[in-house]
């Protein structure tokens, strides 16, 4: 373990992470959870004739007030009608490079995100999953490494063992067991470098200014300036492929990468960090490498990549789709996670280094705008999409799921 260091801050106005939760709001959110799960008791409230969608809830941004977890609307008069889809402008395909192997099992069906207050209690866990699976559930995603650096089951790691990190004490075959005996598929959800606790715990992950012995933050303290994992660190490949080998080795056979981005740096960075953060080659060789290194460690599970459908389609490849700027068809990843959410009225998006993206009117013709353009920029990796269903009404959900049927996705993950 890593001896405490002093940090050393930056002035930002802004962090990408959310809220630290309170001791308060954790003990709501399972007071919710348990009343959530006898409400799903009353009957499903989705028909099970859904085109091929799974869910990775994000609490980012999440109110105090509001649920735990909120079930999407009935989908009923929101999918279109069972047709022969034209797919011959398809998004749902395999690079050519793979012609000649079998084709992956991406997942499909409907899923959910666990709340993480259920990870930490056997009965807890089996019941939620249990409710989940009567409702119409496929898959049960379990989030075990979140954003703030918490291993939400009990590790063996030699990184993390005996941390602060750890914050629960069920083992990880008991986790996986427990969602698969409800008749779920289960999902692990891994934040890779938007991590903002293992800089205090594990050695040589986090950031650290050039010409100090200190951490960087991404804002002040007062500001709730946050760490994050440095990629061109050997200590965050080496952290991240453990967590992923003990996690695959449990019995999970899929694996979601989240978090795999850079912090948006300031001019100020660039002269006390590594110089490395400045040359765009070198930036998304170091992403590559650290999902290389997590794909070599998963027993060989899938993996996928969650990132912005904004960001896929953007030419510039920025933010989460930066490591799509290499070009590197050896990632051999299952997918690619698009998450699409209403940016408003807005008829563009800005390309990093100027200029703009444009976006039709319509939310199926801008569904289709984003994704068609994140077919040329995804190198030919399966795509599933996303979508927030609280951003939109049932008549713009239903655009979304037309727009994601004949562009044949390989699913569509409702929010």
């Amino acid at each position: 373990m890593k001896q405490k260091r002093g940090l050393h801050v930056k002035r930002r106005k802004y962090s990408l992470y959310p809220k630290r939760k309170s001791k308060g709001r954790v003990f709501l959110e399972i007071a919710l959870t348990v009343i959530l799960v006898s409400a799903l008791g009353v009957g499903g409230f989705l028909a099970a004739k859904v085109i091929q969608r799974f869910v990775i809830e994000d609490e980012q941004g999440v109110d105090d007030q509001e649920l735990v977890w909120s079930p999407p609307p009935d989908l009923e008069d929101i999918v279109p009608s069972e047709e022969p889809a034209d797919n011959s402008d398809s998004v749902g395909t395999t690079s050519p490079e793979s012609k000649d192997k079998p084709e992956k099992q991406t997942l499909g069906g409907m899923g959910l995100l666990l709340p993480s207050s259920v990870l930490s209690n056997r009965t807890s866990l089996t019941s939620y999953a249990l409710q989940a699976k009567q409702s119409g559930y496929d898959y049960a995603v379990a989030e075990l490494k979140s954003a703030d650096g918490s291993l939400w089951y009990l590790t063996n790691s030699k990184y993390a063992k005996g941390t602060q990190l750890v914050k629960s004490t069920m083992p990880l075959d008991e986790i996986r067991a427990a969602i698969e005996e409800s008749g779920l598929v289960a999902v692990a959800a891994i934040s890779t470098l938007k991590d903002s606790g293992a800089g205090r715990d594990v050695d040589d992950t986090c950031y650290r200014f050039e010409s100090e012995d200190s951490n960087w933050l991404d804002d002040t303290a007062a500001n709730g300036g946050k760490l994050w994992n440095d990629p061109f660190r050997d200590g965050t490949k080496a952290y991240l492929a453990d967590i992923t080998a003990e996690v695959t080795a449990a019995g999970f056979k899929h694996v979601v990468l989240t978090g795999l981005q850079y912090p948006e740096f300031i001019p100020y960075d660039y002269k006390v960090l590594r110089p490395e953060i400045a040359d765009k080659a070198k930036r998304a060789a170091a992403l590559t490498e650290v999902c290389k290194s997590i794909k070599a460690a998963a027993n060989g599970a899938d993996i996928y990549i969650e990132m912005s459908a904004a960001d896929a389609a953007n030419p510039a490849l920025p933010d989460t789709a930066e490591i799509l700027s290499r070009r590197d068809k050896s990632l051999e990843i299952a997918a690619l996670l698009l998450k699409f959410q209403n940016n408003g009225s807005a008829e563009e998006v800005s390309i990093s280094g100027g200029g703009t993206f444009a976006l039709p009117n319509g939310t199926k013709e801008r569904v289709e705008a984003y994704f068609k353009a994140a077919k040329k920029n995804a190198a030919g990796y399966t795509l599933l999409a996303a979508v927030n269903h609280t951003q939109f009404t049932n008549a713009e959900l239903a655009s979304f799921a037309e727009a994601a049927k004949s562009l044949g996705l390989n699913g569509f993950l409702m929010e």
